[in-house]
């Protein structure tokens, strides 16, 4: 009777928040929630059509006045590309001790479940923000160098993203280099985010010094992930986007500039003449930048460095670009938000809410089968072991109708402390 009357308990109590799960994990400030929840065109249940525009309407020209013919028009060009829906999900468990031991206020203030979904927001948000940068592939970090320490592989990652798409207890898929062959998943025990550093839970077999970290669930050769930021703002000329041959549709490709000389104002007004020629005023509106930490303390040390030259003149104004505490910061014109999650070596601009969408199967919402969202566990030996399972499930993908209208600096180096 105690289980049956507990697990009654955990449905009243996910009922009530059942609405306000997409609107709750969407109030958070960041670069995934910018981009607008867009209808599309299902195709099936697992995939859609993405329009993207390459030709503006219009035809110019003169003609003759005089019983002349004026000519023929034209409509906007485009190519069909077809996309994916991607799901994700974020899987909890509660013992039947935690159940019971809060099942009311006279045992405990806080009930298990809702402890539980006031962390699961705010971690589910994180991490849809998170696949947001990423490039079609599940992979979050890319190792340099693996040891075994007291029983236990301890990875050490690359300067371009490190470890800060990682966080401690989270279940991870180690690949080769060529996401070939997949390792036997397991948990993060440690993240030193300073030195680049994740120890796993034990050893990872066959782990070699190039092996990339996946989020949980991936399996087989070459696996598919998130169409993020990485796999639509892409100055590539070889390869499909979207089903889209890029070698044959050059209008899908970003604009670039290089920045390996070091981040530069002028750089940045570079990239935006590109956009501007390219594009115009229209499409890029409501442009925003998103910067990593390593190019934020550039963009800072910048500005510190012409206060020193002129501290009296007109650039002592710029005093107001150095940050206190704060996520954003201008540059070049264009407002940047700081994200840790960033490529450390690009800056990516992007218009969110006219070039972009998120295509969506569903909201987020608990995992169901038959209107059950609680489920039991059971232990090796096929018995239920005392303990229920839950889920928050999405399945959607991101898309960019107008590549062309984005675009990134990219090459910028990356100095110490982050390198």
């Amino acid at each position: 009777m105690a289980a049956y009357s507990t697990t009654d308990m955990l449905f009243q109590e996910s009922e009530r928040v059942r609405d306000k799960i997409e609107e709750w994990v969407n109030r958070f400030d960041t670069p995934a929630n910018l981009i607008p929840k867009r209808e599309v065109q299902k195709v099936s249940e697992r995939d859609f059509r993405v329009p993207a525009m390459t030709d503006d309407a219009g035809r110019e020209g003169t003609y003759d006045p005089n019983f002349g013919e004026i000519g023929r028009g034209q409509s906007f060009k485009g190519a069909v590309m077809i996309s994916t829906f991607y799901p994700l999900r974020q899987a909890f468990e509660i013992s039947q001790l935690q159940q019971e031991a809060t099942a009311s206020s006279e045992q405990a203030v806080k009930s298990a479940f809702k402890q539980i979904m006031g962390q699961a927001i705010p971690g589910f948000a994180n991490f849809l923000n998170r696949t947001f940068f990423t490039d079609g592939t599940p992979v979050l970090a890319t190792a340099t160098s693996q040891a075994t320490v007291s029983g236990n592989t301890v990875y050490t990652l690359d300067s371009t993203f490190g470890a800060r798409r990682l966080r401690r207890g989270q279940f991870v898929t180690p690949y080769d280099t060529t996401l070939t062959t997949a390792l036997t998943a397991t948990r993060i025990t440690s993240v030193d985010y300073k030195n680049r550093k994740v120890t796993m839970n034990g050893t990872v077999t066959s782990a070699s010094n190039t092996d990339k970290l996946c989020f949980e669930g991936v399996s087989g050769a070459s696996p598919t992930g998130i169409q993020g930021l990485y796999y639509w703002n892409s100055d590539a000329t070889t390869g499909t986007t979207a089903g889209v041959n890029r070698a044959n549709e050059p209008e899908i490709w970003a604009n670039s500039v290089s920045g390996s000389g070091g981040l530069a104002s002028i750089i940045g007004l570079n990239l935006f003449h590109g956009m501007l020629e390219r594009r115009g005023m229209g499409s890029l509106k409501g442009l925003v930048g998103i910067s990593g930490l390593p190019q934020h303390a550039a963009a800072v040390s910048n500005v510190m460095n012409i206060q020193r030259i002129d501290v009296s003149g007109e650039t002592a104004q710029m005093k107001d670009l150095l940050p206190a505490v704060q996520l954003q910061f201008p540059f070049a014109g264009v407002p940047h938000k700081v994200v840790p999650f960033q490529d450390a070596t690009r800056l990516d601009w992007i218009s969110p809410q006219s070039t972009w969408g998120v295509a969506r199967l569903h909201d987020v919402k608990f995992f169901e089968i038959g209107g059950n969202r609680f489920f039991p566990i059971y232990g090796a030996g096929g018995s239920p072991a005392a303990g229920m399972w839950f889920a928050l499930v999405v399945n959607q993908n991101f898309f960019c109708a107008n590549p062309g209208a984005n675009g990134f600096i990219g090459s910028l180096p990356v100095a110490a402390p982050y390198a």
